[in-house]
């Protein structure tokens, strides 16, 4: 009798029938027709149950480009292997400036923050290799969007303009002078992120992957 019941109300032309025939609640509704409505959700959004579904992860996109211990997760959403520097005039004055370099970041946090450190330095390698001296630069993030999710975890999102600093404060020296001789290897910088909380203590630094700065090749262009 078990199985007859089983068969019955797992046949599909049964719950159309049920569904369209009789006035039920949505608690009455048979399994299978919750299963499948889950299955269908599944495929934009994530659900804990039949009838309640979550926002996808924002964060699963990012996983390859995570850094940081513990609670506390730094991604670099938009990090490039190469950056370029061009020439620029003003004042009567050429320099090299870094162009195209807005670095978009996200820390994820359970404890209140403060405030985030966000500073630029040469490979310690390659500093050794060319002899600089500047050490971590700080740069001034600029601060977005703050989200809170299911799981009570807050994103944090900012970031940083690699040009919105030319020389070291300490050392007055440019911060991203290129070297000509082995430039693969002395021209690699990278981000380095502290987190500091609400009572003051500070997080072990994040690094970010290495990337390369290098001169833009000029074109000449017609005028016409």
């Amino acid at each position: 009798m078990e199985e007859l019941l089983r068969d019955f109300f797992n046949d599909p032309s049964t719950e159309r029938y049920i569904m369209s025939n009789c006035e039920c609640d949505e608690e009455l509704k048979p399994y299978q027709v919750a299963k499948r409505e889950q299955e269908i959700y599944s495929s934009c959004c994530y659900s804990n149950s039949p009838w309640q579904p979550v926002p996808r992860n924002p964060l699963a996109q990012y996983r390859d480009a995570t850094y940081g211990q513990g609670e506390e997760r730094v991604y670099f959403l938009n990090l490039r292997n190469v950056y370029e520097k061009v020439q620029c005039r003003k004042n009567k004055h050429s320099k090299q400036r870094v162009t195209g370099a807005v670095i978009d970041m996200m820390v994820t946090y359970c404890a209140q923050i403060q405030h985030i450190e966000v500073y630029a330095e040469r490979l310690p390698e390659a500093a050794k290799l060319c002899g600089d001296h500047n050490g971590q630069v700080p740069l001034k993030p600029r601060m977005d969007n703050l989200m809170l999710t299911d799981d009570y975890q807050s994103h944090q999102y900012f970031s940083v303009d690699l040009d919105s600093v030319y020389e070291s404060p300490d050392t007055g020296c440019p911060v991203y002078k290129l070297s000509t001789v082995d430039s693969e290897r002395r021209n690699r910088f990278r981000l380095v992120v502290y987190i500091v909380f609400l009572d003051g203590t500070r997080s072990r630094p994040t690094y970010s992957m290495s990337f390369l700065l290098r001169s833009k090749r000029s074109t000449r262009c017609s005028p016409y």
